[in-house]
């Protein structure tokens, strides 16, 4: 797709809103200290990126304006959202079930050994739980994000399932690779789905900062005017 050429001059302008280097950050805070704080997660992103080695991500989220089922980066953002929060509803819930499932276990059995197996998978559950709540409030933060456009909450969306998809990849290794959960395999299949996630609400978090970028440098002009 090609791009219009005032959003070229817009962005040559105001920056690339993936590889914002240190230089810009600093010469923003000689116009204020919001302005250099915008900056903040523009560089957290771009040192992430650089240690993982993916220039090609980078360019591939510069180049391509697009969203998921034919929808433009706003409604995929949402339908995203929508989605990750039923999801991980309904897996708390499941979770819980287990847990008290494995409460009655405990109680039927005597034995102390059983009893130990049992309490530990009482423990490994709970902190599924934790972890599908926390992926319940990252979804309601990224709903939020595009409700009220708050570049914020999208970045922390973003980041938190950055984190959860290495977190994933590091736990499924280590159960199948350790032949305990040979069926956790199905864990490698839906991290390829979560990266395109991140992709598509990440086109629509740079959309946001341009706008913003504009925003700003719209009023720092009206500024300079007033002065004069």
């Amino acid at each position: 797709m090609r791009r219009e050429p005032e959003e070229i001059r817009l962005r040559e302008t105001v920056g690339s809103v993936f590889g914002a280097e240190e230089g810009n950050a600093r010469s923003s805070d000689s116009d204020g200290s919001s302005s250099g704080a915008k900056n903040v997660d523009r560089g957290i992103l771009s040192r992430i990126l650089r240690f993982l080695r993916c220039p090609e991500i980078m360019e591939f989220g510069r180049d391509v304006n697009f969203g998921c089922c034919c929808l433009s980066p706003k409604c995929s953002s949402i339908l995203i959202g929508g989605i990750c929060l039923v999801v991980c509803a309904v897996t708390t819930v499941l979770l819980c079930t287990e847990l008290v499932a494995l409460e009655y276990l405990e109680n039927l059995h005597s034995v102390t050994k059983v009893k130990a197996e049992i309490l530990n998978l009482m423990v490994f559950t709970g902190v599924l739980i934790f972890i599908s709540l926390g992926g319940c409030c990252l979804a309601i933060a990224l709903l939020l994000g595009v409700y009220k456009e708050s570049t914020r909450l999208i970045f922390a969306w973003i980041v938190g399932t950055a984190a959860s998809i290495l977190v994933q990849f590091v736990a499924a290794l280590v159960e199948v690779l350790g032949l305990e959960q040979p069926f956790r395999l199905y864990k490698f299949i839906t991290m390829p789905f979560n990266i395109y996630f991140i992709l598509i609400v990440h086109n629509y978090y740079s959309e946001l900062r341009v706008y913003e970028d504009h925003k700003l440098l719209n009023n720092l002009n009206t500024q300079q005017e007033e002065s004069n």
